[in-house]
């Protein structure tokens, strides 16, 4: 399987490469470590990941070891390979969390046969008509509306299952969004959701007060649509006293521009903000 992103570029994972579709570059072939980071975001595009669940995934799963310093060095390795092929700004950084990718991506199966190879496939398919009807009686011509319902129905298979095929990495992203992220409210085109264990243990109605007031302060623009992820922490400052930090990363729908974040600072159990 290969990816297309943003129409301009082609990834191939299966040999680590990265090839602008305009050929205004040669081919990138990409480090093992960030050939793999690049599949994890991709197969997560839309979805923020924490630092933490891609070091799991990448590295502790296997055994092996990585740090926070190693991560960002391929983050910037592979901001570096896009750049080249015409994809900036691709990979946001949200402070204090991970990172977020977002960008059109096609998946494409090829289908590693040769032309020769695929043409007998294609004529045992159209040879099952006549090996059906050298078994019929030709006498009884009741037959033959028969052959030609279970042509058609073998047609309609072939053709449902092509179209299954085609749409089924929508339709899996669909789902897989759906089970990485939980939707909080929506604000007129604005989708708000929160996407860590942390804050979906945080009471509903404080988690929609927060993210109002930002929106208020920050004067969002929800009248064109965007999702927008809402994170929360505490922290104890100097004092002992617990601070909670609100952060809203905002990005545009169906767009290259990088997400914008915002951020709410004040002690617990207080309206006003302190920063």
């Amino acid at each position: 399987m290969k990816y297309i992103i943003n129409g301009v570029v082609k990834y191939n994972p299966s040999d680590d490469t990265l090839h602008c579709l305009d050929n205004s570059v040669d081919i990138i072939t990409l480090a093992r470590s960030t050939s793999e980071l690049f599949l994890l975001l991709l197969n997560h595009n839309g979805t923020p990941l924490s630092r933490e669940s891609i070091l799991n995934e990448l590295w502790e799963k296997r055994g092996l070891s990585a740090s926070s310093n190693n991560l960002n060095n391929y983050v910037s390795m592979l901001r570096k390979a896009l750049l080249q092929c015409g994809c900036p700004d691709l990979i946001t950084t949200i402070p204090k969390y991970g990172f977020l990718f977002e960008a059109e991506v096609v998946t494409v199966v090829e289908n590693d046969s040769t032309p020769e190879e695929k043409q007998p496939i294609e004529n045992n398919h159209l040879e099952v008509p006549e090996v059906l009807a050298n078994h019929q009686v030709p006498q009884k011509r009741s037959h033959r509306p028969r052959f030609f319902m279970s042509r058609k129905t073998k047609v309609m298979a072939i053709i449902l299952s092509l179209l299954v095929i085609y749409f089924s990495p929508g339709i899996y992203n669909n789902f897989r969004l759906q089970s990485v992220r939980t939707e909080v409210f929506r604000l007129d085109q604005c989708h708000f959701y929160i996407t860590d264990d942390k804050t979906r243990r945080m009471d509903n109605a404080s988690i929609i007060s927060s993210i109002k007031v930002i929106a208020k302060n920050e004067k969002l623009d929800c009248k064109r649509q965007a999702n927008v992820y809402y994170f929360a922490d505490k922290k104890l400052d100097a004092s002992g006293h617990v601070i909670m930090s609100d952060l809203l990363s905002y990005c545009p729908f169906n767009s290259n521009a990088p997400c914008d974040n915002y951020y709410l600072s004040k002690h617990e159990n207080e309206d006003e903000n302190e920063s």
